[in-house]
């Protein structure tokens, strides 16, 4: 159903959906798109099937303990920023045990939201900065052990995000919202020519999804 008033569309569906993987077919115009959700919080492999889910059946044991960790002043912070791949992916990193301590109290994590570049069921030798987001509220599925399945990143996420509050680590970020990987996206197939900056012939501009980052503390 429509709501004339707000333009936007909703539709009630019976039983229980946990765990379900759909898409949309939007028509504009008499042109049908399919398209994942703007909206997904999980996904499938490689983020072009949203996924229903419960968030809590995702949570670590101790979640709802886990708590922001803030420094008095910004001033305080002494950040380490890094990319996660980088920070994880060699199992012994060879660094002698009295070097081990960095001495930070703040990691400024690379984005780690649902990105384009990287094909999540290929091989390891892959790599990214992920500056260029598909979905911005789905963890990225390269760096969960199973990308296939939406609940397990946002588990491993979360476990990740409450063993540095363990330690006393806040985490922050890094979010690019005014970048997509492609016009080609899931806004465009939504939304035509909405989200965009357009030219008057209707092609896109050069600025369009470009732009400088922004970092959100969690």
């Amino acid at each position: 159903k429509k709501n004339s008033s707000t333009g936007m569309w909703s539709v009630t569906v019976n039983g229980d959906l946990k765990n379900t993987y759909y898409t949309y077919l939007v028509t504009v115009n008499g042109t049908t798109n399919e398209t994942q959700d703007v909206y997904s919080k999980a996904t499938g492999v490689n983020g072009n099937r949203s996924m229903i889910v419960d968030l809590d059946s995702t949570d670590p044991d101790g979640w709802d303990k886990d708590t922001h960790v803030f420094q008095n002043e910004v001033t305080d912070s002494t950040v380490w920023e890094l990319h996660v791949k980088d920070f994880s992916y060699d199992a012994s990193s060879g660094v002698s045990e009295e070097n081990r301590e960095l001495g930070v109290n703040t990691v400024q994590l690379n984005p780690f939201y649902d990105y384009a570049s990287v094909n999540e069921a290929g091989n390891d030798e892959q790599f990214n900065w992920g500056y260029d987001p598909q979905n911005y509220n789905v963890p990225e599925g390269s760096y969960s052990s199973n990308p296939y399945d939406g609940n397990v990143r946002i588990k491993e996420c979360k476990e990740m995000i409450q063993a540095l509050h363990d330690a006393g680590i806040s985490v922050v970020m890094d979010v690019v919202y005014n970048h997509t990987y492609s016009t080609d996206s899931v806004f465009q197939n939504t939304v035509p020519n909405y989200y965009y900056r357009m030219n008057e012939d209707g092609t896109f501009s050069n600025g369009s999804g470009c732009g400088n980052d922004t970092a959100s503390e969690h």
